[in-house]
């Protein structure tokens, strides 16, 4: 059973409609969380969000509960030898079609990072010299990134009070999809960047290829704690109302997705093939891994637009 008083119904955060269909149900593969949740998809704009959803003063007892302890997210981050120098983790991402690089590389000045997790980017931008500053809703997190000297808020995007026009740059990684208003995000961060700053943002890609074949098990459905769900078209729309430039939005499928979908397969369906994998922990491999990023690499290219993530550079 669940507490109905903790979840709430929402309407579309893009055109504000409260007509909707249910697009598709998925797995909740937290231990002993049941989850009354649809991904819905508005009739008017299309975008696609989870509801009803938890109500902010709830997911903060979710966050705490469950998402630090994630049991089935793989380790798939351990030093190995591409992530040892920044060439080799410059040319490890452009071999998986991860986006970190290129930011890093384009970032510049005073640069926020929402949702900054325990600071592992707040690192890398300050030694190229960015002023480096955080917001996270995970307290654990955040006193991390002070220990190491940053400058981090513990909350949400609305408690940040900086000077308008004071940013350069502002990154969202990952973190789009957990904000309970991406508009509101937008509007707060075109208020701070200074004219020609550049706002960049990496998510799921909800129309990918991978989204289709795997469905109701595709990983970065992650409810509840991913309440919104885009696509080019509505990532796009979103921006144009909150008066940003396009100055790019594309798509890649990093290899650490995959790994993390067969292992939900594994546990809560009957595919054999899944179910082999994970036993054998070939999907953990680095051998895999090294194996399937030219496949995705071929995909992206032959599907263009429906690789796994999004890869998003907007200005002001």
């Amino acid at each position: 059973m669940f507490a109905e008083d903790n979840w709430e119904v929402t309407c579309c955060d893009i055109c504000n409609s409260s007509n909707f269909k249910n697009y598709i149900k998925p797995i909740c593969y937290y231990k002993n969380l049941n989850v009354p949740s649809y991904i819905v998809k508005c009739d008017n704009c299309g975008l696609l969000f989870l509801n009803p959803r938890p109500k902010k003063e709830y997911i903060s007892e979710l966050y705490s509960r469950y998402y630090s302890s994630d049991y089935y997210k793989e380790d798939l981050h351990k030093e190995n030898i591409f992530r040892q120098t920044f060439f080799l983790r410059q040319l490890w991402h452009w071999y998986n079609g991860q986006y970190l690089s290129e930011v890093i590389k384009k970032s510049k000045g005073n640069v926020l990072d929402i949702g900054c997790g325990t600071g592992k980017l707040l690192v890398e931008l300050a030694k190229k010299g960015c002023v480096c500053y955080g917001i996270d809703i995970n307290a654990e997190c955040v006193d991390a990134c002070k220990q190491k000297g940053f400058n981090v808020i513990c909350g949400d995007i609305e408690q940040v009070d900086l000077k308008e026009n004071f940013l350069d740059t502002v990154i969202m990684w990952h973190s789009i999809e957990h904000i309970y208003s991406p508009k509101k995000v937008f509007e707060k961060v075109n208020h701070f960047l200074k004219k020609g700053g550049t706002f960049f943002i990496t998510s799921p890609n909800a129309s990918s290829y991978l989204a289709y074949l795997l469905r109701e098990y595709w990983y970065p459905w992650q409810i509840p704690f991913h309440l919104y769900h885009f696509t080019i078209d509505s990532i796009r729309k979103l921006a144009e109302q909150c008066n940003f430039k396009v100055k790019k939005i594309d798509s890649a499928t990093p290899e650490y997705y995959l790994p993390q979908s067969i292992a939900i397969k594994a546990n809560f369906s009957k595919n054999k093939i899944a179910k082999l994998l994970y036993k054998t922990k070939i999907h953990k491999s680095l051998i895999f891994r090294l194996a399937i990023a030219p496949i995705f690499r071929i995909c992206d290219f032959l599907f263009l637009g429906k690789g796994e993530c999004l890869k998003i550079e907007l200005t002001k």
